[in-house]
Formats: C-alpha cells, structure tokens, sequence
C-alpha cells in the first residue's frame, strides 16, 4: 500500500512539471552572389530588357529575417535592328456616287496609310476600293410629291414646251410661265415661291423696264444684253425648285453691232448654253443670213460654247445666229 502511494506521487510530479524549451538556432538572412545577365534580349528589334536573379540564405520562419531589397535586377537592351511598321487602313473617303439622293452607284476609297508600311512591314489586308449602292436617303422631290397629273403637266412644260423668240432691239416683250402648272402646284403648296432667272442666275429687275405680275413677266425697250435663256420656277419645299417654263429670247441688233476688217477671225459665241442642261440630244448648228454655215450635230453646248470664223471675207458679211442657242449679231 506505501508503495502504491509512492508511484502516483512520482506520477503527479512528472505530469505537473513543465518541459524545459530549446532555443532554435537562426542564422542572418543574406543574398548570393547576382547571377549573369540573360543572353538573350527580350525582344528582337528596337529595345528590350535583360534580367538577373539572386537568392536569399537565411534559417527561420520570421519575416523579418528575410534578405532586403530586390532578388531580380533589370537593364535595357538595344538590339539594333529597327522594328517593322505594318500598314493600317486610313477612314473611308466619301462615296463618288452617281446620285445625290434617292439611291445610285458608286465607290469609296481608302489608302493604306495609317500607318503607311515601312522597315519592311506587312501591307493592309482587304481590298482599298468597295463598289455597292449609295445615298440611298430620299430626294426632296420623293418627300414633297406632287399629285401624278400636276407631276405630268409639270414634265410636259419643260420636255415638249419651249419658246423662242427674235425680237428687234427696242420693242417689249411678254415672258408666260405655264400658268396652269403654276395653279396647280399653288393648290398643293400654297406657299409656293415663283421667281425668274436668266442664263441660270436669278434676274435682277430694272424696275424703269422690267415687271413681274403673278405668272408673267414683262420687258420693255429690249437692249442686247436682254438675249438670253429665261427660266421660270417654283420652290414648293425645301430645296425642292421645278423649272416651269423655258424660253430664249434673242434680240435682233437696229445695224451690225461688230466690224472686222477683211482676213481677220472672229469668234462667236452661245449665249444659251444653259439649254444642253435642260435639253438632251440638242443638235445645233450656225447659220449665215438663214443659211447653215456650220454644223456641229449634236455636240455638247457646254463643251462648244465658242467657234472661230477664220480670215473673214467680205462675202461672209451677215447676221449669223446659232441654233437652238439665242444670240444673233451681224458682222461686216
């Protein structure tokens, strides 16, 4: 029994006795010698980088007995060698259509210039041209329609109608604008806009001579400069203007108004040229005293606005006047 108590005594002891602690051995924390640069740069034209490394010694867990500072290092590198430049695509330049609105045909372009290829790099990819419809949006003239019998009297006035007049240099004359086409489209558009212009420039009135009274417009004491091409039109929408009426008035000189003296050339000239904007297919020709003297077919007016008579003789003496154009003079 004394010897039962002995042991648990012993076997209290050894378990209220705290173990004694060992003390862990640290070292300091320190780098190795850096180690070579890379031999290769990081890239192979214009400049890169090269690395190095080292490595931290240290025993311990704590982290304040790690090594200070960086463990990689890094320098430039210049390879020498300029690096290729490939092409990009500049913007779309407009389309070169064949029509303003209501849809036509036509191209685009661009150019390989943004940036342009260069130090031998790769061109644009794709095609620098693209065919395909354009200006697709709706003309005026589709959003402000006309009923279809006013639209038909409207294209009958300025196709199958056109006025000509040879007035004597002094006397009136009485410009008519189509004036049931005018009523009409005023029904449609009451605030419709009537006005005149000449050799495709709006008229300026002289107002001792010139008058206009609702469709029509008068001029009184012709002079020369009166020939011309006489256009009437209305504006019934916003950028929307229909020539109504076409009319060349050609004022006939009181005496020849050009001398030229024998073996000289002369050149003539058409005063209405704005017909072959108006007209298709014209054929014109210049007559001599009623007679043709030269003929052009059906040459472009706008193209062949002049023609030269050459070493005038006094048989070619007369009043010579080009047709479908409105100027006529006489020369001696």
């Amino acid at each position: 029994m004394k010897l039962f108590r002995i042991l648990l005594l012993i076997l209290f002891y050894l378990s209220t006795t705290p173990a004694k602690k060992h003390k862990t051995t640290t070292t300091p924390a320190t780098w190795s010698e850096w180690g070579s640069w890379e031999e290769q740069c990081s890239v192979t034209c214009g400049i890169g980088v090269r690395r190095r490394v080292r490595d931290c010694s240290y025993t311990g867990k704590k982290r304040k007995l790690k090594c200070k500072g960086n463990r990689g290092e890094m320098k430039n590198c210049d390879t020498k060698t300029t690096c290729p430049i490939d092409g990009g695509w500049s913007s779309w330049v407009s389309w070169d259509c064949s029509a303003s609105c209501g849809g036509g045909t036509g191209q685009k372009k661009r150019t390989c210039t943004n940036p342009k290829p260069l130090f031998r790099g790769k061109d644009c990819k794709g095609e620098s041209k693209e065919k395909g419809k354009c200006n697709i949006h709706k003309c005026p003239d589709q959003v402000y329609t006309l009923s279809p019998g006013t639209a038909q009297n409207l294209k009958d006035a300025t196709e199958k109608i056109h006025n000509n007049f040879e007035k004597n240099e002094g006397s009136n004359i009485d410009l008519s604008c189509n004036p049931g086409v005018v009523g009409k489209i005023y029904e449609e558009y009451p605030s419709s806009v009537l006005f005149w212009t000449k050799d495709g420039k709006v008229l300026k009135l002289e107002i001792e001579r010139m008058e206009i009274n609702l469709h029509q417009l008068s001029i009184q004491d012709l002079t020369l400069d009166d020939s011309g091409v006489y256009l009437c039109s209305m504006r019934y929408a916003p950028e929307v203007v229909k020539p109504l009426a076409v009319i060349s008035v050609a004022v006939v000189p009181k005496s020849p108004n050009i001398k030229v003296p024998e073996e000289e050339n002369i050149v003539l000239t058409c005063g209405g040229a704005l017909l072959g904007k108006i007209y298709k297919n014209l054929s014109r020709s210049w007559y001599l005293n009623g007679q043709v003297y030269k003929d052009f077919g059906n040459a472009s007016l706008l193209d062949n606005k002049m023609f030269k008579v050459k070493n005038v003789t006094a048989n070619m003496t007369g009043w010579y006047q080009l047709s479908p154009c409105i100027r006529s003079e006489y020369y001696l």
